[in-house]
Order: C-alpha cells, then sequence, then structure tokens
C-alpha cells in the first residue's frame, strides 16, 4: 500500500528507483513520460488493456498487474526479473506498441503519432538483437 502523503513526484521516483535498470526500468521510464501529457491513471488503464491485447503472445507479462486501476510497479520488476534480455526487450517493444495502438484508438492517429513523437520512441524501444 502507497503512503499518500508522498508527492507524485516522489512515488514516480521512488517507482523508477524500485525496477532499478533494465526492461522495467525502460517500461517505468515509458509509463512516466507518458503520464506527464495524459496522467498517470489514465496511463495505467492504458497499460491494463495493452496487457490484455498482448500478453497471450508474451506470456511474461501476465505477471504484470493493474489492480484498480493501478499499476502494481513491483510485479513489472518481477516480470523483467530472470527472464532472457532479448526476450524481456521483444515483450517491452511488444507492449509498448500496443500502448501506442490503444492510445490511437481513443485519442485518433494524429494524436497518438504525436505523442509517440513527443517521446522519442527510439530512446525508449531497442533492436531485439544486434545486427
Amino acid at each position: 500500500m502507497r503512503d499518500d502523503s508522498r508527492s507524485i513526484e516522489e512515488i514516480r521516483t521512488a517507482e523508477l528507483a524500485e525496477a532499478a535498470s533494465g526492461p522495467a526500468a525502460t517500461f517505468l521510464t515509458l509509463r512516466d513520460k507518458l503520464s506527464h501529457v495524459l496522467g498517470v491513471r489514465t496511463v495505467d488503464l492504458v497499460v491494463e488493456r495493452a496487457l490484455a491485447e498482448v500478453a497471450d503472445a508474451y506470456p511474461i507479462l501476465s505477471t504484470i498487474k493493474v489492480e484498480d486501476g493501478t499499476l502494481q510497479t513491483d510485479t513489472v520488476a518481477e516480470a523483467f526479473r530472470s527472464v532472457p534480455y532479448e526476450d524481456a526487450l521483444a515483450a517491452l517493444n511488444a507492449l509498448s506498441a500496443v500502448m501506442v495502438l490503444v492510445l490511437g484508438r481513443i485519442l485518433g492517429r494524429r494524436v497518438a503519432e504525436s505523442i509517440a513523437q513527443s517521446l522519442k520512441r527510439n530512446d525508449l524501444l531497442y533492436p531485439v538483437r544486434n545486427s
């Protein structure tokens, strides 16, 4: 349970620190950037919808939970723990792409493209294999 006396920035900083590094931190950074535009509750609901659409293809994502409209950040770190790095990146890329598609359905294509551009997609999506 979260301490409601903390500011939103303190909570975000703690969530990012919890995930430490790697795919979990990358995902939480994406969530943080989107939340500056859409609000954290909206982003968490987009995450929940995207997870429903992509979890069958990437079972490692099935451990990520959104309860009562709030992403359980500890489940993000758990999902990517002890998973081969390439598999984690593939799942992260798929989840991020589906999130943009969900946003496109909700907000329209132009707005979703604008948000994707503002997130500097190339900074958050990584090639799964090095060529």
